[in-house]
């Protein structure tokens, strides 16, 4: 069609279909392009879901939208991020022929970056069965290796921008990476509960009247929080309870089902709970269900503590004092653990534990 009629070369596509169904196909081509959207839509919503389990983002908000799927979820701030992006690629690109530059470098680039991965796995592992497939694998980088070349001419003509955002997304999560790692070295729990009570009735510290709950990321140990708390404070409440929320890949947790109560010593106790990912998690409904687990408490009458970090950025050497005003960007505007866990605000308290960065 084109060699007959030149002026064909500006819609290729549509220049072969008979002018009957023209409508017909642009409506298919349309819902193609919807399908094709929604796919990358829900590829970034898993994407960003396993870099926050890895430590990679920051804690988002997530919503799980199946019963029988636990990997069908929706992220409000992914979704908004990614219409500010394809409205800002149409302010600036203008039309669909100008992303041609984009998208030959980004699917190159995608293509090559999956091999070079592929072959970090087979041959990391050290098996000769792996090391086997190494071979297919670097014939296909040879190939991959030449369109990124021929496709690196486009980069000048808009290709720079799939690049300005991956080199974003990078350095988002090497900062976040990096600084969660830190976190984890500074708050991590005291090995011992007898070190720390022996520590704490050398200081002459005293027991006040009431139930103090304190949320723990970690089932072994006691939280570095609740170490700071008593050395400032010089008391604890005559019952501390360790609670520990546990995910289970399940829809729902049956109510009192989930349950795990250690006595940890006099005073002290772990409780462990499992919930599932539609489970609307009630700390002060966990309370009350502790009766039936030979803990009597007056839920009207517990304290809630919960740690919250204060980001200082001093520039000590942990990392770049860009990157560290990067870090504590986004953790100000995460998700805080609060919300995650519905506390009543009236008898919460948050510990603030400073990290220098």
């Amino acid at each position: 069609a084109i060699l007959a009629d030149p002026s064909a070369r500006e819609h290729p596509f549509i220049s072969v279909v008979p002018a009957n169904f023209v409508v017909p196909m642009i409506i298919l081509s349309t819902v193609a392009a919807v399908i094709a959207s929604q796919a990358v839509i829900t590829g970034l919503f898993s994407i960003a879901r396993h870099a926050i389990q890895m430590g990679f983002l920051p804690p988002l908000r997530v919503r799980h939208t199946s019963r029988e799927h636990e990997g069908r979820i929706y992220l409000p701030f992914i979704n908004k991020l990614i219409g500010i992006g394809s409205i800002a690629l149409v302010i600036l690109l203008h039309d669909s022929q100008a992303l041609a530059g984009a998208y030959g470098v980004a699917v190159t680039a995608l293509m090559t970056v999956t091999t070079i991965v592929f072959l970090m796995v087979v041959t990391g592992r050290g098996r000769y069965r792996n090391l086997l497939l190494a071979i297919p694998a670097l014939l296909f980088l040879v190939v991959d290796l030449g369109y990124v070349t021929a496709t690196s001419l486009k980069i000048v003509s808009n290709g720079w921008v799939p690049l300005l955002i991956a080199f974003v997304a990078f350095v988002v999560m090497g900062t976040w990476g990096q600084g969660a790692r830190r976190m984890r070295v500074v708050g991590r729990p005291i090995s011992s509960l007898p070190r720390f009570r022996s520590r704490f009735r050398k200081a002459g510290a005293i027991r006040t009247p009431g139930t103090g709950v304190f949320m723990a990321s970690s089932t072994a140990g006691v939280p570095r929080y609740l170490d700071q708390l008593a050395q400032q404070m010089h008391a604890l409440p005559e019952r501390v309870i360790l609670l520990n929320f546990v995910p289970s890949q399940v829809p729902t947790v049956s109510r009192g089902t989930g349950f795990t109560v250690t006595r940890l010593a006099d005073g002290y106790w772990r409780v462990r709970c499992r919930y599932g990912y539609l489970d609307n998690i009630v700390v002060q409904d966990v309370v009350e269900q502790l009766k039936n687990h030979e803990l009597e408490i007056d839920p009207e009458t517990v304290v809630y503590f919960l740690r919250r970090w204060q980001v200082i950025v001093t520039g000590a050497g942990h990392m770049a004092s860009w990157r560290a005003r990067l870090f504590a960007f986004c953790y100000r505007n995460s998700v805080p653990p609060s919300s995650t866990f519905e506390v009543p605000p009236d008898r919460l308290v948050m510990v603030n534990q400073l990290i220098q960065m």
